[in-house]
């Protein structure tokens, strides 16, 4: 974490031992902790040097004569840097301070200085160690091309607006569009000024976006970075990282949980695996089978399999001449399930108690009977073959006899 980083290079052992008294602490709590205690250490070594000083005066022979005006030269005033005196002679009394703005002091000891110093510094070692080299995001940069220039530039799907180096827009000589906003960090302490958006066509990995959009940062981590803006073009970004665990994909949609259903228990007793014997194709049908099932399998709906039974693949077409690949489970498992007395809901019912309301809302389901996953015992059955090779369901398919009163 960035804090943990802040406070484990810290060059003061003492205010690191303060910072981790407290068993819980944000980033910004500790920069300002830190702050205080180094503000409060610098003005208590000035007082340690004040006494210092009185002693020594005291400790001299009695012998010696100790004038005010020697004391005076072994000590500095706080307010104007000269001579010690009193305080209603001193001569920045009712000066104003050219660097805080505070009446009473001249700028030359203005320990505002020492506290801006102290801040810059903080920043900088915090800025040091939340920003990340280019070996911690090899991995997520690639080559691209803003017009026709070659530059590194870094894929994060974590924002939906692109951005371009302050300096890397300068050299490729882009027109400047204002646009006001801020770019927030992490935290929300850190943030970096927009200073306007440049139009570029970009080349990367061989596609072309055309009129990209680039926000312009000042000192951004690479030349370009890519967001969602030109990611969300694309149906998935692949990013491999070499990790010994499986993939891990993550959508902005939750899965449905639904109890996966028994299509097949009421079988006839007689009922016994059925191959039906494979069909003869056009090149155009066969060619149509292949895709629907590379589609199938892409969807994760079917598999192959080596179930006994094996239907066989019809296409039709519509009115529309829309064709569409269906599979013929009149030979097969329909023959053979008995039908069971499930009552269908009437629909002068539901509409009479729907009558009622004002608003309704309506859902179109892609692939609907697909969307819900049936029991492994009952894949077997919906085996079927297509381009010579056998598959099966893993989710509902159209065509059998039961579908029907699961499926709402």
């Amino acid at each position: 974490m960035i804090r943990d980083a802040f406070i484990n290079n810290m060059s003061s052992n003492e205010i690191r031992t303060r910072l981790l008294e407290h068993n819980v602490i944000s980033l910004q709590e500790a920069v300002n902790k830190a702050m205080t205690l180094n503000s409060a250490k610098e003005k208590a070594e000035l007082y340690t040097k004040s006494d210092l000083i009185i002693n020594s005066v005291i400790a001299v022979d009695p012998g010696t004569e100790i004038t005010n005006t020697s004391a005076a030269l072994k000590q500095e005033c706080y307010f104007c840097g000269k001579q010690r005196n009193p305080r209603v002679n001193c001569p920045e009394r009712n000066t104003t301070c050219n660097n805080c703005g505070k009446v009473g002091h001249f700028a030359k000891v203005c320990k505002s200085a020492s506290k801006r110093t102290a801040c810059v510094s903080v920043m900088s070692l915090i800025i040091s160690s939340s920003s990340p080299t280019t070996t911690e995001l090899k991995n997520a940069i690639v080559e691209a091309k803003p017009n026709g220039t070659n530059i590194s530039a870094l894929i994060d799907n974590g924002s939906s607006l692109c951005f371009i180096d302050e300096r890397l827009y300068k050299t490729l000589e882009l027109k400047l569009l204002s646009a006001d906003g801020k770019l927030l960090m992490a935290s929300t302490s850190f943030q970096s000024r927009l200073t306007g958006y440049a139009i570029a066509d970009i080349e990367l990995h061989g596609f072309h976006y055309s009129n990209s959009k680039l926000h312009v940062i000042p000192n951004a981590c690479t030349d370009v970075i890519i967001r969602q803006d030109i990611l969300q073009l694309h149906f998935n970004l692949t990013n491999s990282f070499g990790g010994p665990k499986a993939p891990l994909t993550i959508c902005g949609l939750a899965l449905a949980k639904i109890h996966a259903p028994s299509l097949f228990v009421n079988l006839s007793k007689n009922c016994k695996p059925v191959a039906v014997k494979s069909r003869r194709y056009s090149v155009a049908e066969a060619k149509f089978i292949n895709n629907e099932v590379r589609l199938l399998l892409a969807e994760n709906i079917i598999e192959e399999s080596c179930s006994p039974w094996r239907a066989q693949t019809l296409v039709v077409t519509s009115d529309n001449h829309k064709k569409r690949m269906v599979i013929d489970y009149s030979q097969t498992i329909n023959r053979l399930t008995l039908l069971d007395a499930y009552p269908l809901p009437k629909i002068n019912d539901m509409v009479q108690a729907i009558s009622k309301y004002r608003f309704f809302s309506t859902v179109n389901l892609k692939s609907a009977y697909c969307q819900i996953p049936i029991n492994a015992r009952d894949k077997l059955y919906t085996a079927f073959e297509a381009g010579g090779r056998l598959y099966q369901f893993k989710r509902i398919p159209f065509g059998v006899s039961k579908e029907s009163w699961i499926h709402p």
